[in-house]
């Protein structure tokens, strides 16, 4: 059985965006931690903590929790996405403020309502040329 060119046309674009909307996820969920754990250290110039033990025990925790969830999701295949997303919004705007929240926004909805639906289209379409193929 030989691959028609729109077949592995649609195979690619298929590839591409759900390789996009994945990037996006774990892209976000990743600078989310990082980005808390390396506040948690953090010091004014004149060595006072900048921020308070029950904040820092609140960044720790919802880190090990987004990266739970990030294992989870991989292990289950995307079905934690939205609580990957929600957990990586909380805590980047426990960090950053409001600024991050509409950041982290946006790239939510790109990635659910844009690259998401696309690789499904693609992938849906990449399945009927396969079995055109197979006839042809």
């Amino acid at each position: 059985m030989k691959k028609s060119e729109r077949t592995k046309k649609v195979q690619n674009l298929s590839f591409i965006f759900g390789l996009a909307s994945v990037l996006c996820w774990i892209g976000v969920a990743i600078f989310a931690v990082i980005t808390a754990f390396s506040k948690v250290g953090a010091s004014e110039k004149t060595g006072i903590d900048i921020l308070s033990e029950a904040v820092k025990t609140k960044l720790i925790s919802l880190s090990i929790t987004i990266i739970i969830g990030l294992i989870c999701s991989l292990l289950i295949k995307e079905k934690m996405r939205t609580t990957v997303y929600m957990l990586a919004l909380l805590l980047l705007t426990i960090v950053y403020g409001e600024t991050a929240m509409y950041i982290v926004l946006s790239i939510w909805f790109v990635d659910e309502y844009i690259l998401n639906n696309l690789h499904k289209h693609y992938k849906k379409l990449s399945t009927i040329n396969k079995e055109i193929d197979l006839r042809g």
